[in-house]
């Protein structure tokens, strides 16, 4: 049997209008993101915004994806035509057999307002949040600004957690981690 993790929805973050995903029968929430600037005049016509969701899975698993557009057309990649889709209005449904980064295409329409499917592996070997050498950020919208990392120190970015900032990193045995 698959187990599945969903974090839970950041709070005041906007929902992605194009998609939600459910895995395995859970919901998992779907972002909205802007693409940098610089990659909008690329030879790739790339809309400026995109979808992404992110989950934990082990085994197997059942993604039920539904469009705000009816659904004619979805690849997957990197695999192809090797995940059996079955689509029904504005719904589709398939099995992905182990966790990898995907992108999902609707419509036949290439790279435009594309979904990123996050399926990670299940986390081992967490780190402690209340370790003083752990810089933890848990669920939830963080802006540090900058973030200064040392010697033996590690960043920890929990499902759920949307962090905006930067990180400097000057030292020996420097970890960044996280969902």
């Amino acid at each position: 049997m698959s187990t599945t993790i969903a974090p839970p929805p950041i709070a005041d973050e906007p929902l992605s209008e194009q998609y939600s995903v459910a895995v395995n029968g859970r919901s998992v929430p779907v972002y909205c993101a802007e693409i940098c600037e610089g990659y909008l005049d690329s030879p790739l016509q790339l809309d400026p915004y995109y979808s992404f969701a992110s989950f934990d899975c082990s085994g197997p698993v059942t993604v039920v994806i539904t469009s705000s557009q009816p659904l004619t057309e979805l690849s997957i990649r990197p695999h192809g035509g090797d995940v059996e889709v079955r689509l029904a209005g504005n719904t589709a449904t398939f099995t992905l057999e182990r966790h990898g980064n995907y992108l999902i295409e609707r419509n036949g329409n290439g790279r435009k307002d594309p979904l990123l499917l996050f399926a990670n592996a299940l986390e081992v070997d967490r780190p402690d949040p209340n370790d003083p050498d752990v810089l933890y950020f848990g669920p939830g919208r963080h802006t540090p600004g900058l973030i200064e990392l040392g010697s033996n120190q590690t960043l920890y970015i929990d499902g759920g957690a949307m962090v905006t900032g930067r990180v400097v990193a000057r030292g020996d045995n420097i970890r960044i981690l996280g969902r």
